[in-house]
């Protein structure tokens, strides 16, 4: 895990001296996709069992997509 850190911070390293994005913004979109995408953990959406956590997080994916995330 240590290597896929230090890629992930790397590559944020280089697009800010870009000017592209920082590390605040990176943190944020993971932290707003975590939370839209696991609905039953961190919201109201009820899924008890391993089949309703694939079908909240699949139907989670697929309006992101039609969202163009």
């Amino acid at each position: 895990m240590g290597d896929a850190l230090f890629t992930v911070l790397a590559t944020v390293a280089a697009a800010e001296e870009e000017g592209r994005l920082s590390l605040e913004e990176v943190l944020q979109s993971i932290h707003e996709k975590m939370i839209r995408r696991h609905g039953h953990v961190f919201g109201d959406v009820v899924a008890e069992t391993p089949e309703e956590v694939k079908a909240v997080w699949q139907r989670a994916k697929e309006a992101e997509k039609e969202q163009g995330r």
